[in-house]
């Protein structure tokens, strides 16, 4: 799934259309529950490590609250 982090109709550019926060509920939640992992060809191994590390990082963190 590709999609963008602020729902288009948020972006500025697209501000001339009139659209708010609300306008599409289902585009915003999206926007927030989905993860967008960075994807492509020129990505470096210490990117890819980087992106692993930040992931569990998260996930480890998450996982130590829900412990107590």
């Amino acid at each position: 799934m590709i999609y963008y982090p602020t729902p288009l109709h948020r972006q500025a550019l697209y501000s001339s259309l009139g659209y708010c926060q609300g306008s599409l509920p289902v585009s915003e939640a999206a926007g927030m529950q989905v993860l967008s992992l960075p994807m492509y060809p020129e990505l470096t191994l210490s990117q890819q490590e980087e992106i692993v590390a930040r992931i569990e990082g998260f996930y480890g963190a998450r996982w130590e609250i829900g412990k107590h």
